[in-house]
């Protein structure tokens, strides 16, 4: 669409909320301008979120809602830009082929926002796959000063969270299953984790020592958090 700028009547509607939305302002604006820049920039954004992902929600305690609430407004600004885009489109002046090709990149991504919308909280395993991709990426981060979060499997039925105790070994420590039980206990109460274990039969939780000997595990099943 590199001419539709030159197609289109010079911008003489103030640009509001309401305006964007009838498709009164000019299609090169909206396309360009609300559709392409703006959405680039939330995907920027939402990039840089999901590669630094697990680092920072360790640090900040509002992180992770944060994250929630930015999917929900990439996804809210998705269908109203693309409802702008299509009503802009039906009052364009200039060649109709323009005006076609934006109601069609607007019809994607409303049918895009949409699919997100119904695979939210029931990701496929292709989509766990993706995700594991991103997360691992900007792995391995330090929980604290004694543990490291090294990455994340999915391997059969199975999510694989693995740990690294930095500063011990084995022959150190004596485990005590009163703290496997609370991991366990805690790893129920959090809700990414009910919502996997609805796609996974199990979550498993290896925790190393630094040589990478196993120290124990935490071994979740669908049943354990019902």
């Amino acid at each position: 669409m590199e001419n539709l700028p030159n197609q289109a009547e010079p911008l003489k509607t103030r640009i509001t909320f309401m305006n964007l939305l009838k498709g009164n302002i000019p299609l090169p604006t909206t396309y360009w301008v609300f559709g392409c820049i703006v959405m680039l920039i939330l995907r920027l954004i939402d990039k840089a979120i999901q590669y630094n992902y697990w680092s920072l929600r360790f640090k900040y305690e509002m992180f992770v809602p944060l994250t929630f609430a930015f999917f929900w407004i990439q996804i809210t600004y998705s269908l109203f830009i693309s409802i702008c885009i299509w009503n802009s489109a039906l009052k364009y002046k200039g060649k109709r082929i323009w005006a076609g090709l934006a109601m069609m990149i607007a019809v994607i991504v409303f049918i895009g926002a949409i699919s997100n919308i119904l695979e939210c909280g029931n990701p496929s395993r292709t989509d766990l796959e993706n995700e594991i991709r991103i997360i691992n990426a900007g792995l391995p981060v330090k929980v604290d000063d004694e543990t490291e979060f090294e990455g994340i499997e999915l391997i059969d039925e199975s999510i694989i969270y693995s740990y690294k105790r930095i500063n011990v070994l084995l022959a150190d420590v004596d485990v005590d299953n009163k703290i496997v039980a609370k991991l366990k206990q805690n790893a129920c109460s959090v809700k990414e984790n009910r919502i996997l274990l609805g796609k996974v039969k199990t979550l498993k939780y290896v925790y190393k020592d630094k040589v990478d000997s196993i120290l124990f595990e935490v071994i979740i099943e669908r049943q354990d958090c019902q």
